[in-house]
C-alpha cells in the first residue's frame, strides 16, 4: 500500500501534465491556424502567406524536384541562377534566392508530386507526413493522448504550415528505434532513406557502430548505394558530381550571407554564431567542435 501511493500520485501529475498541455497546445492550434488563415493571400495556383512566401514554404523546392524529375537535365538546377530563373517563371519575379541543397537521390521520392500541381501535391505531401506519424507514433507510444499533444504543439503546428518532412522523418526515426533489435534489416534501409535528407540521420551509423549492430549498418550502407546507383542510372553519373562541386559550394554561400531570410531559421550552433557576428571560420570551427562532441556522446 505505502508503494502504490507514490505511484498513483505519479501518475496523477502525468495526466495533469497531459491535460495542460492538451489545452494550451488546442488553444495555439486554433490561434495559429485562425491566424495563418486570415493573414494569407488565397491566390491559385500559389497562394502566399503573411510573409509573402509561397504556402508551404519548404515543400515548394521538393515539388521543383518532383517537376524536374521529368525533365532532362535536372542537374542544371544547382546552379542558383537556373534555379531561381525557372522558379520565378512560376511564382513571378522578385521571390526570395532559393537553392537546391539536397542530394540528386531526392529526385526519386519527389518525382509522384511533381506529377500534380503545386496545391493538390502540398495537401497529399501533408497528409502522408500525418498518417506516417500517426501511425508509427500508435505503435511506439502507448498512450494515444501522447501523439496528440504533440500534433498539437506549436512546432508540430508550425512544420504543417512551413510543409516541412519533420513529421515523415520523426516517424521513420521511431520506426528505426522500434525495428532496431526486432527487425534490424528494416530498421537498416529506413536509415538508408534517411541519406536522402542526410543531416535528420547523420549520427545513426554512429549509434549503430557503437551498439554493433552490423546488420541495420550493413542494410542502411546497401540501401544508401543503391538509390544512389538508381539516381545515376537515371540521371547520368554526372549529376552527382554537379552536387559535389556546384550544389554544395552555392549552399555553403548561402550560409555565408546572414541577410538571406532562410538563414534565420537554421537553429544550428554555427547559425547561431554567425548571426551573433562571430566570423564564418570561427562559426564552422564551433559547429565542428560541437558535432564531435554530439557523435562522442551518441557513441
Amino acid at each position: 500500500m505505502l508503494k502504490a501511493m507514490p505511484d498513483s500520485h505519479t501518475n496523477t501529475q502525468r495526466l495533469g501534465d497531459l491535460r495542460d498541455l492538451l489545452i494550451f497546445g488546442g488553444v495555439a492550434l486554433i490561434a495559429m491556424a485562425l491566424g495563418f488563415y486570415w493573414k494569407t493571400h488565397w491566390a491559385a495556383p500559389f497562394p502566399r502567406d503573411a510573409t509573402t512566401l509561397v504556402v508551404g514554404r519548404d515543400f515548394l523546392n521538393f515539388w521543383m524536384y518532383g517537376r524536374a524529375a521529368f525533365e532532362g537535365n535536372p542537374a542544371r538546377f544547382y546552379d542558383p541562377a537556373a534555379y531561381n530563373h525557372a522558379l520565378a517563371a512560376l511564382v513571378g519575379h522578385g521571390y526570395p534566392m532559393q537553392s537546391w541543397s539536397y542530394p540528386p537521390s531526392l529526385l526519386l521520392l519527389a518525382a509522384p508530386f511533381g506529377l500534380l500541381g503545386y496545391m493538390p501535391a502540398l495537401l497529399c505531401w501533408t497528409v502522408m507526413g500525418l498518417a506516417a506519424f500517426c501511425f508509427a507514433a500508435r505503435q511506439q507510444l502507448r498512450d494515444k493522448w501522447v501523439s496528440v499533444a504533440v500534433l498539437v504543439s506549436p512546432a508540430a503546428v508550425f512544420c504543417l504550415m512551413s510543409g516541412q518532412s519533420a513529421l515523415l522523418t520523426t516517424a521513420a526515426l521511431l520506426a528505426i528505434f522500434r525495428w532496431l533489435d526486432r527487425r534490424p534489416a528494416l530498421a537498416g534501409i529506413l536509415i538508408g532513406l534517411l541519406t536522402l535528407k542526410p543531416q535528420v540521420g547523420l549520427l545513426l551509423p554512429v549509434m549503430l557502430l557503437a551498439s554493433g549492430r552490423w546488420r541495420a549498418l550493413g542494410a542502411a550502407c546497401v540501401t544508401a548505394l543503391l538509390i544512389a546507383a538508381i539516381t545515376a542510372a537515371l540521371y547520368g553519373p554526372d549529376i552527382w558530381s554537379v552536387y559535389w562541386y556546384v550544389g554544395i559550394p552555392a549552399q555553403n554561400q548561402v550560409l555565408r550571407d546572414t541577410s538571406i531570410f532562410a538563414t534565420h531559421l537554421m537553429p544550428t550552433v554555427f547559425m547561431n554564431a554567425h548571426l551573433a557576428g562571430v566570423s564564418y571560420g570561427v562559426s564552422m570551427l564551433l559547429q565542428a567542435v560541437v558535432s564531435m562532441l554530439a557523435a562522442a556522446t551518441v557513441f
